[in-house]
C-alpha cells in the first residue's frame, strides 16, 4: 500500500476511472486529505480536487455506524454554490474516498493567520455567502453542528464555502419536524452554550452561533473566549453573562452594523438568538442604492435556484449524476457541476498584509485569546457542571 492506503489495484483502477493522487495536503482522527486530478474521458482536460481517504477500520463504531453514514447521506443530497462541491464518493474495502473541489486559498482559519487583515466588505461577503449556506441547509432541515473556521473553505475566486459535514444530521423525520439533538458535538470554541449544558438542545439555531464566532473571528482575529486560558465551566459562564468585548482595532475599523450582528447571533437565550432567514434581513446585509434606500444584498442566481430546489419548487440543474454498485465500489459521481460558475471576487476583496501588534491597544493583549485550529470531538457537554472533555 502507499501513501494513501489504497491498494496498487485500486489505485490503479482509480486511474482507468480518471482519478489520480498526488501529495497529502491535510490530515484528521481517522482521515487523511490529498491533492488529486480528475481527467474527462478523452484525457484533454483536468480539474484539481481534494479526496478525503478515511480508514474507517481505525474509526470507533459511533462514528462509522452514526456519523460516516449521516456524512454521506447528507453529502449525496446538498448542491448550493457555497457549499464545497462533490465530485464523487466510494467505498473500496475499509477505505470511503470523497472527492470534492479543492479550495485553492486552503481555509478560512489558515487564510486570517496568513498575516492578512480582512476588510469589511470581504468580511461582509463571506458572512452573508455562509449566511445563504446555512439558510439552504435548515430549509432542507438539515443541521451543520461543526461550524468554525477550519470549515470554511477559500476558493481561488475568493468564495467562501462551507464544508465538512461529519457532525450534520437531519433534524426532522416523518413524524416530527424539529427533532432536538442528543449528541454534544462539534469544536468547544464555537460550540454554543445550550450544547454545553450536556441537555437536549436545538441543533439548526445553535448553528447560528457557531456562525458568530466564525464572524467574530474575521472582524477580531482572534476567538471570543480564552480557550487556552479558562476550563470549559468558565467558558460556558463567559457565554451566559456575555463576557466578551471586540477588540479595540475591530471596534474602530468595523461598522457597528457589523458588531451588532456578531452580538445578536452570540445571544445566548435560545429564543432570542435570530435565524439563518432573520440575519439576511439585519442592517449589515444591505446596501445603499442611488436614492438612499437601503436594500437586503440579492441573492446570486445560483443560490436561488439552490434554494428553490431545497425547497422542492422547482428541479435542480442537471449534474449527470451517476450512482453505480459493483462489486468493488459504491459510487456516487457527479461527472457536472449543476452550480459551475463563481462570482470573481478577487479585486473587490482586498486585504491587507499588517502586523500583530497594530491589532491591538495595550489594554486587548494580556486578554487577548489564541487563534489556532480547533479539534472537533464527539463529546463537548456538561460545562455547566464543569465536566466537559476535549
Amino acid at each position: 500500500m502507499g501513501e494513501t492506503g489504497l491498494s496498487a489495484d485500486d489505485e490503479q483502477l482509480f486511474k482507468e476511472m480518471g482519478y489520480s493522487f498526488s501529495r497529502q495536503i491535510g490530515s484528521g482522527s481517522y482521515a487523511k486529505v490529498f491533492l488529486a486530478e480528475k481527467r474527462d474521458k478523452e484525457n484533454t482536460t483536468k480539474k484539481l480536487l481534494a479526496c478525503k481517504i478515511i480508514n474507517a477500520a481505525n474509526a470507533p463504531k459511533e462514528f462509522t455506524t452514526k456519523f460516516l453514514p449521516r456524512e454521506l447521506d447528507i453529502l449525496a443530497k446538498v448542491n448550493h454554490p457555497n457549499i464545497i462541491f462533490i465530485q464523487g464518493i466510494f467505498r473500496t474495502n475499509a477505505n470511503i474516498l470523497i472527492f470534492m473541489q479543492n479550495a485553492d486559498r486552503g481555509d478560512l482559519l489558515e487564510f486570517i493567520l496568513s498575516q492578512q487583515e480582512i476588510t469589511e466588505e470581504a468580511a461582509r461577503t463571506w458572512c452573508h455567502q455562509l449566511t445563504v449556506a446555512l439558510q439552504y441547509l435548515h430549509a432542507l432541515q438539515i443541521s451543520h453542528r461543526d461550524i468554525k473556521c477550519e470549515n470554511v473553505l477559500i476558493t481561488k475566486h475568493m468564495n467562501a464555502k462551507l464544508a465538512d459535514f461529519g457532525f450534520a444530521r437531519f433534524v426532522s423525520t416523518e413524524r416530527e419536524r424539529n427533532l432536538p439533538s442528543r449528541t454534544y458535538c462539534g469544536s468547544i470554541a464555537y460550540t454554543a452554550p445550550e450544547v454545553m449544558r450536556g441537555k437536549p438542545y436545538w441543533p439548526k439555531i445553535a448553528d447560528i452561533w457557531s456562525l458568530g464566532v466564525v464572524v467574530y473571528v474575521l472582524l477580531n482575529r482572534s476567538l471570543p473566549f480564552p480557550m487556552d486560558k479558562i476550563p470549559p465551566k468558565g467558558i460556558y459562564k463567559m457565554q451566559k453573562e456575555k463576557k466578551w468585548k471586540f477588540r479595540s482595532r475591530a471596534i474602530e475599523k468595523f461598522s457597528t452594523d457589523a458588531q451588532d450582528m456578531v452580538t445578536s447571533m452570540l445571544e445566548p437565550e435560545v429564543r432570542k438568538r435570530p435565524t439563518a432567514n432573520d440575519l439576511l434581513l439585519s442592517s449589515w446585509f444591505t446596501i445603499q442604492d442611488t436614492n438612499g434606500a437601503r436594500n437586503s444584498i440579492e441573492l446570486t442566481k445560483y443560490e436561488k435556484v439552490a434554494y428553490e430546489c431545497g425547497l422542492g419548487s422547482v428541479k435542480l440543474p442537471p449534474s449527470d449524476t451517476v450512482q453505480i454498485e459493483t462489486n468493488k465500489f459504491n459510487l456516487m459521481e457527479n461527472e457536472k457541476e449543476p452550480f459551475p460558475s463563481e462570482n470573481n471576487l478577487i479585486l473587490s476583496l482586498s486585504v491587507n498584509r499588517i502586523h500583530e501588534e497594530e491589532l491591538d491597544s495595550k489594554k486587548d493583549i494580556p486578554s487577548r485569546p489564541a487563534l489556532e485550529k480547533i479539534p472537533s470531538t464527539m463529546d463537548v457537554k456538561q460545562a455547566e457542571n464543569g465536566k466537559t472533555t476535549q
